[in-house]
């Protein structure tokens, strides 16, 4: 107990007095008796009664009779002052007169007036605080009774951001089963910066005791996130300090509302920019819309405000061929109450126009009475028009078009496929393909399920390209096809495949005639050189352990041109081709006759053990030639020279082709009607052909060959307009020098077959120079020699044709000289495929005219651009009237028939004076520049 000392008064009288004028209800208790000793006039205005109806009252009398209402409020004053020494501030309640409870705060201490222990007791009216706080109790009550229900999370956070209390919504939006009190609320965020991210934005306005809304995404117990709308306010400041300090917040779950709103989103974008159109409009007469996507502009052109403002009613836009009918379907439906169905009609769109709709409409019926209706429209249009056109392409295509399931069976077949195929489709729809149409190849053989082409792109999804198979027709014929099938997919999956085909029957004959003309002659039909060569390489390569060889003959026909000149070349062309048919009458299939060009053939002959056998077919050779031709009336006599060598399986196809040359050679010097067996001492001239082949091999290896180019010049202004390119030989081994030059090596290149890859090998060059040139101005063409070996191997000329389309040089840029002998021994197919190319800007000359066949008839048929006057008639041309008259008479008839004239060999300015008189279009010679390398003619052009 502490010890306090209080209060004495003397003058009780003057303290009374004192205390009866202060502003405050003042009653005096004496501590013993409890009776009141004296009461102010505060005290009386207060309690409603008079001093002396006061005095001598006890105390507790003072309060009223009520359930946890202290009635001696003075008693624990005093055990407060006794027991702590501290005054007391005590709310309490007081009777007043008529009953009147009132309810105030008393302080009371202990004084000592003349020995004698009183209570002076203040008694100050509470009546509107204590209102206010049984207001705050019952709101503290009502605040824990929607905090504990309430269907909304709700966290109560210090002003440090820590919880001090949860209600159980918000532990079960997180997933948690304990308390988080006394936790920090950054634990129920993803990540720390996102929780200083809304510390950042919600401070600021809780500071300034404004309202917070966030929305954000925390995370539950279990890490799974969770969309939140956060609303949080500070607690007022003035709430008595027993109530909860800090941030209110309510915590909403919009989880699914994000959710919906993020598939509204997805919905909205689908119809922005799509064909499908969302109404919705009321079940009244004329269908009112009364809600349209945006989409509408773009679909029909209708402003949807616009056409939501004037009210216009859906059956306005149906077409009126089909309105009545439209409406009629609907109004069963609804009848009905069919919650869901489909229709197509034409719906107007705003430039008048009408499209083509599927609609998919939904009824919500509340009871008998529709709610609403909504129709989800896809235009159609453009598809239609497509499936149009697809229907349109598969009735008139000239490919077959067919489809089969993953069971193999025909799911449609167009009109030309069905027609290719000799079925009606639907003989064919829903049939199993395989069996019907691809069962087996040409020979019979089956082909299994397992292994249909057709069917293998359902297994793997891989389109299949097959052109080596066969399709059988309904009666039991086939044709070559060539067919692609694709995987033919519906989501995703593989529900098929799509065949398209094509008969290639023509094609395949057309490709069996090409290489039938590929490997044979088209005026005899017999093996042409390159299936010779093919031939006897196969003979060389047998075993030649075995007890068998084989002769090589070459036979050139004698006086065959002057059959040309006087019975003209279609008499040549069928002298020929019965000269074939005799020789073939009498040698064995095994035996190979070929036409090697003009009127040179070769025979293989193979025999068994006894070489007799080549001279007995030699021998009837011979005599085929004793009877004349008889040949559109004429009797033609013709006859033979025969070179023979044997084939030696050590020796190359050269080498042996080069024997028998040479014996024909000597057969020839002999007379008509020989034959001669190659000798070792013949080989002199084999020896240097050989020579001459292996170096020519070599030297594209070693780049020896170089090309020099003559400039070509106008007669009339001397620009340049053209080039010569020329081949020259640069052999590094100078014992080669003898054979380099091109009077040497040509021909061994021409006959050994080395030609086309000399060629190719310039066309490569020029394709380089021509930049050069080009570069410096250099307008004109370049003339590049074509040999007549290379031409009557058309095949091999038609690659040097499409080499110099990969080389991207233009047809413009070259031109092309052939000797007039060439051109006088061109075939049909040579003719024509020289025609073709100059079609298409390939320009042609004849070289060296006036050393072959002159004839003017020949003349006028040459495909050519220009002719080329020889060096041979150039040279005297000033000074002899012989070779004046031919060149000016060759001049005049080129001129007539649109050719152009190159002189050549120019090498005085009296020369050059001549063909000017005589207006030669083109000088070419010495007496402007010699053959050049590219670098002396790039220089000379620069310099001209």
């Amino acid at each position: 107990m502490l010890s306090r000392s209080f209060p004495k008064v003397d003058d009780v009288k003057s303290y009374f007095s004192w205390l009866r004028h202060l502003p405050v209800a003042v009653v005096v208790v004496e501590t013993e008796s409890r009776k009141i000793r004296f009461a102010n006039y505060e005290a009386e205005r207060l309690f409603g009664f008079s001093e002396e109806t006061l005095l001598n009252r006890l105390q507790p009398s003072l309060h009223p009779d009520e359930e946890n209402q202290k009635k001696d409020a003075f008693a624990e004053h005093f055990r407060m002052l006794k027991e702590f020494g501290r005054i007391e501030k005590m709310a309490s309640r007081i009777l007043c007169s008529g009953d009147r409870i009132l309810d105030v705060e008393i302080t009371a201490n202990i004084v000592y007036l003349n020995e004698v222990e009183v209570q002076v007791g203040v008694f100050v009216p509470v009546e509107g605080k204590a209102e206010a706080y049984r207001e705050l109790e019952k709101i503290e009550h009502q605040f824990e009774a929607v905090f504990l229900n309430s269907h909304t999370g709700i966290l109560l956070c210090d002003q440090q951001g820590f919880i001090l209390k949860a209600n159980p919504r918000l532990l079960e939006i997180l997933g948690y089963t304990d308390s988080l009190r006394h936790k920090s609320m950054s634990i129920l965020f993803e990540r720390l910066s996102d929780f200083h991210e809304f510390e950042q934005v919600s401070q600021g306005l809780l500071e300034q005791g404004e309202r917070v809304h966030y929305e954000c995404r925390l995370t539950k117990k279990d890490g799974d996130p969770v969309w939140v709308n956060l609303c949080g306010k500070p607690v007022d400041p003035r709430v008595p300090p027993e109530l909860p300090q800090g941030v209110l917040w309510v915590i909403d779950d919009i989880n699914f509302l994000k959710k919906t709103e993020h598939e509204l989103k997805i919905q909205q974008e689908l119809f922005a920019d799509g064909p499908a159109v969302l109404f919705h409009w009321r079940p009244k007469n004329g269908w009112p819309i009364s809600y349209v996507s945006g989409n509408i502009q773009q679909v029909l052109g209708y402003d949807p405000e616009k056409l939501l403002k004037e009210n216009m009613q859906f059956v306005s836009l149906l077409h009126p061929n089909e309105s009545l009918l439209i409406q009629n379907e609907v109004k069963h439906y609804l009848d009905q109450k069919v919650q869901r169905f489909e229709q197509s009609y034409r719906l107007k769109a705003a430039d008048g126009e009408y499209r083509q709709f599927y609609a998919y409409t939904k009824v919500d019926y509340d009871g008998e009475h529709i709610r609403a209706v909504w129709g989800y429209l896809i235009d159609m249009t453009e598809f239609l028009k497509a499936q149009e056109l697809s229907e349109l392409l598969l009735s008139h295509t000239h490919e077959g078009i067919f489809g089969i399931d993953n069971n193999g069976m025909t799911t449609f077949i167009n009109p030309a496929g069905a027609q290719m195929l000799g079925y009606e489709p639907e003989e064919l729809i829903g049939g199993f393909n395989h069996a019907l149409i691809h069962h087996s190849d040409p020979q019979g053989h089956v082909i299994h399920d397992s292994e249909c082409k057709m069917m293998l792109p359902i297994k793997t999804g891989e389109s299949q390209l097959v052109s080596n198979e066969v399709l059988w027709r309904k009666d039991g014929s086939y044709f070559d096809v060539e067919y692609k099938s694709s995987p033919l997919y519906r989501k995703n999956q593989i529900i098929g495949a799509v065949v398209t085909f094509s008969d290639i029957s023509q094609r395949r004959l057309q490709e069996a005639q090409i290489h039938h003309m590929a490997f044979h002659d088209e005026l005899t039909g017999l093996p042409n050189r390159r299936l010779f060569n093919d031939r006897l390489a196969q003979i060389l390569k047998r075993d030649d352990s075995r007890q068998h060889g084989a002769t090589l003959m070459i036979m050139d026909l004698d006086h065959f041109k002057e059959v040309n000149d006087t019975l003209g070349h279609p008499t040549g062309d069928k002298l020929l081709q019965e000269i074939s048919k005799r020789i073939s009458r009498v040698i064995r299939k095994s035996d190979t006759l070929a036409r090697l060009g003009g009127d040179e053939f070769s025979l293989l002959v193979e025999y068994d053990f006894d070489v007799f056998e080549t001279y007995q077919v030699v021998e009837r050779i011979l005599a085929l030639f004793k009877k004349p031709f008889e040949i559109d009336g004429h009797l033609v006599q013709s006859n033979t020279c025969i070179g023979i060598a044997f084939c030696d399986t050590e020796m190359a196809p050269e080498q042996i082709i080069s024997q028998a040359d040479i014996a024909l050679y000597r057969a020839k010097s002999m007379g008509q009607g020989s034959y001669v067996f190659y000798e070792e001492s013949m080989s002199s001239k084999v020896k240097e052909d050989v020579v001459i082949v292996a170096e020519l091999s070599r030297a594209l290896n070693r780049e020896e060959f170089e090309l020099y180019y003559q400039p070509q010049i106008a007669a009339v202004t001397r620009e340049i307009v053209g080039l010569e390119v020329l081949l020259r030989w640069f052999p590094a081994n100078p014992l080669l020098q003898p054979v380099s030059s091109p009077g040497k090596f040509i021909p061994v290149a021409e006959s050994r077959g080395l030609i086309f890859d000399i060629t190719m090998w310039q066309i490569q060059v020029i394709s380089e120079d021509l930049k050069r040139l080009r570069a410096l101005g250099f307008k004109g063409k370049i003339s590049i020699n074509i040999s007549g070996e290379l031409l009557r191997r058309i095949e091999m000329f038609i690659d040097l044709i499409e080499n110099i389309d990969k080389k991207k040089l233009s047809y413009s840029d070259l031109r092309f000289e052939i000797t007039e002998t060439t051109y006088a021994e061109l075939t049909h197919i040579e003719s024509d495929v020289l025609r073709t190319l100059q079609k298409n800007g390939l320009d042609f000359s004849i070289d060296d005219f006036g050393t072959g066949y002159s004839s003017l008839a020949l003349l006028r048929k040459f495909q050519s651009g220009s002719l080329k006057i020889d060096k041979e008639f150039i040279d005297e041309v000033d000074c002899n009237d012989d070779d004046h008259a031919i060149v000016s008479a060759t001049i005049s008839m080129a001129h007539k028939l649109g050719k152009k004239v190159v002189a050549e060999g120019v090498e005085k300015e009296s020369q050059l004076a001549v063909l000017q008189e005589m207006e030669c279009d083109v000088i070419q010679g010495y007496l402007f520049a010699r053959p050049m390398s590219i670098e002396d003619t790039c220089e000379f052009i620069k310099n001209y």
